[in-house]
């Protein structure tokens, strides 16, 4: 669906569905501990996940 809208208003659209994958099967314990209620990334998980997703689809290096 997100595809097709930011296909339709002629947007862009960051994807990080995969990362949040990738820590999910790095275990449970680990990914609650950067999204506590399974849904909703804290602070950590927007810092180191997120953010860090978002500067490399941009072209920019993490600090």
């Amino acid at each position: 669906m997100y595809r097709s809208v930011a296909k339709e208003l002629k947007t862009g659209l960051i994807d990080h569905y995969s990362n949040w994958q990738a820590l999910l099967s790095q275990g449970e314990a680990v990914f609650l501990t950067y999204v506590p209620d399974g849904l909703h990334p804290n602070t950590k998980g927007n810092r180191e996940i997120l953010a860090a997703h978002i500067l490399a689809s941009w072209g920019i290096k993490a600090p």
